[in-house]
């Protein structure tokens, strides 16, 4: 059986990951805020920042629910303490209701994920409906915390 791994990417990449999604129009205000600070902060990267675009859908958890979407990644190389970038990177992109890529680093737990996805709730309600034995509550590795329910919180 394979298994997908919502973890940080250390293996032979060579990197870490971050990537949200944001309003589309969002796009370059959040890379004018992001150049700032790592100029501010005399910030050195050695990876570029990557960004792309999609079109809205309809699927509730879809990092692109219902609004136009650019996605923006930032990277890290994994020997470097990525975890001032990364913070300052998550600040910005909550500024313009930054949606976390699933299975790429990001902090956010339930409660923000609700203010974010307009169907959360529905969601775990049939998840929990139809999951009885709990397979979709397995705990994610650091330092990803349990995003589907503020009851499931990591220990800190």
């Amino acid at each position: 059986m394979s298994r997908t791994r919502c973890s940080p990417r250390h293996d032979a990449s060579g990197f870490k990951e971050s990537e949200y999604a944001v309003p589309r129009a969002a796009i370059a205000p959040v890379l004018r805020a992001l150049r700032s600070w790592i100029d501010d902060h005399d910030e050195r990267i050695c990876f570029p920042v990557q960004v792309r675009v999609a079109a809205p859908d309809d699927i509730w958890l879809s990092t692109a629910y219902q609004r136009e979407t650019g996605y923006i990644a930032v990277h890290h190389y994994f020997k470097v303490d990525h975890r001032r970038y990364f913070a300052a990177f998550e600040s910005i992109v909550a500024e313009h209701q930054g949606r976390p890529h699933w299975g790429k680093m990001h902090t956010l737990e339930a409660d923000q994920l609700r203010r974010l996805y307009p169907r959360f709730d529905q969601f775990l309600r049939i998840r929990d409906r139809l999951d009885r034995r709990s397979h979709l509550r397995q705990r994610l590795p650091a330092p990803s915390p349990r995003l589907l329910s503020s009851e499931e919180r990591r220990d800190r």
